[in-house]
C-alpha cells in the first residue's frame, strides 16, 4: 500500500473512494481468477498409444495454473490492501461525533448501499441522509488535517 502520508494528502471522499475502487478491483480479479480457473479445467488430453508420447495439453494447463496462482497471489495482496485501508477508514469514522455521521459514511462507503437504502434503512428523508454525509465528509476532512498535522513523520491514525 502507498505510504501514509500520501494517503492523509487525500480528502475524505477521496479516500473513501480510493477504498471502493479497490474493492471493484479485487472484484475484477476474482472473475478474471474463475475464468481461467474454468480454462484450466476444461482442458483436455490427447491421449495416445505410443510409449512415451507426449500429452499435448499438459504446457497449456501448466501455464494455465501459473497464471492462476499469480492472479491469486495479486488478489491476495489487493485484499491485504483493502484491509489496511479500511482499517484507516474506519478510525477516522470512529472519531465523528454524531452516530447519523458514522452509520452513513459506513453504509455509503464501506457496504456500498445506494442513497435510499440508506435512508429507508435509517427512517430519514433521502435529502436528510445525504445533509448527514456533507457534513460527515467535512469533519472527516478535519480529522485527517489534524491527524497530519499532529504526525507529520507518516504515522497517521
Amino acid at each position: 500500500m502507498e505510504d501514509l502520508r500520501q494517503v492523509t494528502n487525500l480528502t475524505a471522499i477521496e479516500l473513501f473512494n480510493k477504498a471502493r475502487m479497490l474493492n471493484m478491483e479485487i472484484n475484477a480479479l476474482i472473475e478474471e481468477t474463475q475464468s481461467i480457473r474454468d480454462m484450466a479445467t476444461s482442458v483436455t488430453s490427447t491421449i495416445n498409444d505410443m510409449p512415451g508420447a507426449p500429452l499435448k495439453n499438459n504446457d497449456k494447463f501448466q501455464e494455465q495454473l501459473v497464471s492462476l496462482v499469480d492472479y491469486e497471489y495479486k488478489i491476495n495482496s489487493k485484499i491485504d490492501e483493502l484491509v489496511k485501508l479500511k482499517t484507516e477508514i474506519i478510525s477516522i469514522i470512529n472519531k465523528l461525533p454524531k452516530m447519523e455521521h458514522r452509520i452513513v459514511l459506513i453504509k455509503r462507503y464501506l457496504q456500498r448501499k445506494r442513497w435510499e437504502h440508506i435512508a429507508v434503512e435509517m427512517e430519514y428523508e433521502e435529502r436528510q441522509v445525504r445533509r448527514f454525509k456533507t457534513e460527515a465528509l467535512n469533519l472527516a476532512d478535519q480529522i485527517l488535517s489534524e491527524n497530519v498535522r499532529e504526525c507529520p513523520t507518516g504515522s497517521v491514525i
